[in-house]
């Protein structure tokens, strides 16, 4: 299915509060597993990283993390990457003290620190951040994994536990992946020809009611565009999307009045451009005041996000 890199929580920091006994008995099940999946992933070309912190672990454990790892360090296929005595809240404790001490020893000073240096301390360093996260047992909470690198990730939540989670459980989970990235796509794309087709008409709008009203025609001119972009919106995009709040749309309305309303004044006592002209540059300034309240709103509202 094209998978470059998957990662398995297999022990969290939390769980050594568990019974003395029950902790011997998984860690002891970890190191007979690494010993023996290490030949068959050498085998099926895939590349084993253990991920977490080494604090704790058995001087047996250290080497059979050691010796798998530097057994399938060499291969190309997929990545699998295992968080073994992992949390992301450790994770982040620990990059932020090897960096701490970098800046005393003179290699960075406290400035220097961004998103991208800070990556680099990770236990992940190195792998992409996930784009899709499976969260199985029911639970509706991350668990403290992969707090940094997770920030815009695609969550699936499934009633499975992990030890039943099977292939058609993955299955599943792949699927309504895909099924909300091509609703997103489907969203943008529906969008961009609403606002294409809103703006078209809005200079036809735009010039026939400056000829007639003048200031208050180019606003009404702007306010039927608007609503017409809305419109459309709630009948296209509405059924099975997510659509832009009300509000907001009513917001830009009102705002996009003043420029609109102030640029078509001027174009309609200015004799000197012709009518086509008018009607090119009146699209460039609704496409311009479009695009900048939009703008504005949707940072506003936290709705910019990266995909």
């Amino acid at each position: 299915i094209g998978l470059e890199y998957i990662t398995v929580y297999a022990f969290s920091t939390e769980n050594w509060k568990r019974s003395e006994e029950e902790v011997s008995n998984l860690m002891e099940l970890f190191q007979n597993y690494l010993d023996d999946y290490s030949k068959r992933a050498d085998t099926e070309n895939i590349k084993v990283k253990i991920i977490g912190s080494s604090q704790g672990l058995s001087e047996k454990m250290k080497n059979s993390i050691q010796n798998c790892m530097e057994r399938t360090k060499d291969n190309t296929g997929v990545t699998f990457n295992i968080a073994l005595n992992y949390g992301g809240r450790d994770e982040l404790v620990k990059a932020s003290t090897c960096f701490a001490q970098d800046v005393v020893a003179g290699k960075f000073a406290p400035e220097d620190l961004t998103e991208e240096l800070l990556a680099t301390y990770l236990y992940s360093s190195g792998v992409p951040d996930p784009e899709l996260i499976i969260r199985p047992s029911g639970e509706l909470r991350t668990s403290n994994f992969l707090l940094w690198q997770s920030a815009y990730s695609e969550y699936v939540f499934m009633d499975v536990l992990w030890p039943d989670f099977k292939e058609k459980d993955f299955d599943l989970a792949l699927a309504e992946y895909t099924t909300m990235q091509y609703l997103l796509c489907k969203k943008t794309y529906i969008n961009t020809i609403i606002k294409v087709i809103s703006g078209i008409i809005g200079v036809g709008l735009n010039y026939l009611f400056i000829v007639k009203m003048g200031v208050i025609g180019a606003g009404i001119a702007t306010m039927l565009t608007n609503l017409l972009y809305f419109l459309l919106s709630v009948i296209v995009v509405m059924p099975g999307l997510n659509w832009q709040i009300p509000y907001t749309r009513i917001l830009q309305i009102i705002i996009s009045l003043i420029p609109m309303g102030a640029f078509c004044y001027f174009f309609k006592y200015s004799t000197s451009i012709h009518p086509w002209g008018q009607m090119a540059l009146l699209l460039i300034i609704y496409c311009t005041t479009f695009l900048f309240v939009k703008s504005l709103i949707d940072e506003s509202h936290g709705m910019d996000r990266r995909h």
